[in-house]
């Protein structure tokens, strides 16, 4: 995986908050001496639901 050609690592788990479960995905890459993080989270439910724009991001993601 990349960030503007950047490469990256991705990380995807799920974790309780107050009770309830969710579903992270971050991107995480350096660049110019600084870190970078995506992070995408949902319920469980609802994590995969938004697939499409979260890849659109990544994708599209541009350093300026």
């Amino acid at each position: 995986i990349a960030l503007d050609s950047i490469p990256a690592r991705q990380y995807v788990y799920t974790a309780t908050v107050a009770g309830d479960a969710y579903k992270f995905r971050q991107i995480f890459t350096y660049r110019y001496g600084e870190i970078y993080i995506i992070t995408y989270t949902s319920t469980l439910e609802g994590f995969d639901t938004h697939t499409d724009e979260v890849n659109s991001i990544i994708t599209n993601f541009s350093f300026k």
